[in-house]
């Protein structure tokens, strides 16, 4: 990949994430719900489908040879050599309830390692941006993560509250708040959630695969990896799109520490 097909990506990720963002605000506080997928809280409103429209026109006329993968799309195109991976609104039940907290997800891969990540939140006109090897941005500043050196008194972000895969562990480091006295926050929108490790406003993102997509991951993966995060599975293995949405994502030190508490023997 030339640097020059870099930078266009760049351009266009930006501009095409901004322009679909901003016209789910015209639905918002009227947006219907067009239909549900797996349960009453699942939905999929006007917003979700007209930023959808969008993307995938955008995709389909600038790079007619790439794949697309999105929330919203029925055909899923996984063979070829870059691919956009979508989610037109990340944190639908926020939007459907008059909640400002909720994002459009963009991330590039190509051969199957992403190479761009974005989201962007419409209300506070927040862009975040990453890639590969080039740091982590928001609206065009460098962020970092967090330089905790103890879960102690941090907040922390994610899914500890559910239980269903890696039950053992969500137990552990739940049991583990005992002894460090973090706070958990949870927004409804895990782009939302992970951001705020991004910029180092939260100390954690901890994530059990829970059963949603890669669209809700790939772009806030490259986020917080560039922003200086250490990212993996559960087992404690690099993350990879395998992973789907499960993920452990922190600065070094911490990540280290929440390691040690949830490490369950075979």
């Amino acid at each position: 990949m030339k640097k020059d097909d870099t930078k266009q990506f760049e351009k266009f990720m930006k501009s095409i994430i901004v322009k679909a963002g901003k016209k789910t605000l015209q639905y918002f506080g009227k947006a219907k719900v067009q239909y549900t997928k797996k349960h009453d809280n699942d939905t999929v409103t006007q917003a979700d489908l007209a930023s959808n429209k969008i993307i995938v026109d955008a995709i389909r006329k600038t790079f007619p040879l790439h794949g697309i993968i999105s929330e919203e799309n029925k055909v899923q195109e996984t063979d070829k050599e870059y691919t956009w991976i979508i989610d037109p609104v990340d944190g639908t039940g926020n939007f459907e309830k008059e909640i400002p907290l909720y994002g459009v997800i963009i991330a590039l891969v190509k051969n199957k390692e992403i190479i761009l990540g974005s989201v962007y939140f419409p209300y506070t006109d927040k862009l975040y941006f990453a890639s590969k090897g080039m740091g982590a941005y928001k609206n065009g500043k460098r962020i970092r993560c967090s330089t905790a050196t103890s879960l102690t008194h941090q907040r922390i972000t994610g899914y500890i509250q559910i239980m269903r895969k890696r039950k053992k562990q969500i137990r552990l480091f739940n049991e583990s708040s005992e002894k460090y006295d973090y706070w958990h926050s949870e927004y409804g929108t895990g782009a939302y959630d992970m951001m705020l490790v991004a910029e180092g406003k939260a100390a954690l993102y901890f994530s059990p695969n829970l059963g949603g997509g890669i669209w809700d991951i790939a772009g806030p993966y490259l986020i917080l990896k560039e922003s200086g995060c250490t990212t993996t599975n559960f087992d404690g293995k690099p993350w990879t799109m395998k992973d789907s949405i499960e993920i452990i994502a922190a600065n070094p030190v911490i990540h280290r520490q929440v390691m040690k508490i949830i490490r369950v023997k075979k």
